[in-house]
């Protein structure tokens, strides 16, 4: 009779240590899924089943491409010593030929790499000095052009109508809307929609 007792209790201990493991299998199973961080398309997916894929990835799997872009333009420092927030501004892109899109300055970002020193031990070197770098103006489009489709990538011109010089503003509008339809021919960049 202890044997069998011995036997039951042996039996228990198994199934409870085959119950773990099939809770741990299902744990693990909803760890598997992949979750889309908003709306937006995955591009460029190398994810397969059995995959092994890690919290922070060394080798990613996929590309997401989120349904809200963001519009950068590239513009010298000397460019932008009167643009404000809230400031006008025009864009063309190549992939509409002949449109101009309506927008307005949301922010300037007054950073970019070339103001950082790489911490190496040495002194820093002199001598020549590449011309300074272009800063990100981000631009968000008016309402009556935000369902455009803007590819990311799509390279372009913009410009920046700020509260002074106002009847240059005209000349330039005129050029962005000559240029525009130029692109139906001649191909130029300087902006990029991330």
């Amino acid at each position: 009779m202890a044997t069998a007792l011995a036997q039951v209790k042996a039996s228990e201990a198994q199934a409870a240590t085959t119950k773990a493991t099939l809770d741990n299998a299902k744990w693990d199973l909803t760890q598997t899924r992949v979750f889309s961080p908003g709306n937006g398309m995955m591009v460029n997916v190398m994810l397969r089943p059995g995959f092994f894929v890690a919290g922070m990835p060394f080798n990613e799997v996929m590309t997401f491409v989120d349904n809200e872009y963001q519009v950068f333009a590239l513009f010298g420092q000397n460019e932008l010593h009167q643009v404000a927030n809230g400031d006008e501004a025009e864009i063309t892109l190549d992939t509409y030929p002949g449109r101009v899109i309506k927008a307005h300055v949301d922010s300037i970002m007054w950073a970019q790499s070339q103001g950082q020193v790489d911490a190496s031990g040495n002194l820093p070197k002199t001598g020549f000095i590449p011309p300074p770098g272009r800063f990100p103006v981000k631009l968000l489009v008016s309402d009556k052009d935000k369902e455009l489709f803007l590819a990311a990538g799509a390279t372009g011109a913009a410009a920046l109508y700020t509260k002074h010089l106002g009847p240059v503003h005209i000349i330039r509008k005129v050029l962005m809307r000559v240029e525009s339809y130029l692109d139906y021919v001649i191909i130029k960049h300087s902006i990029s929609v991330h």
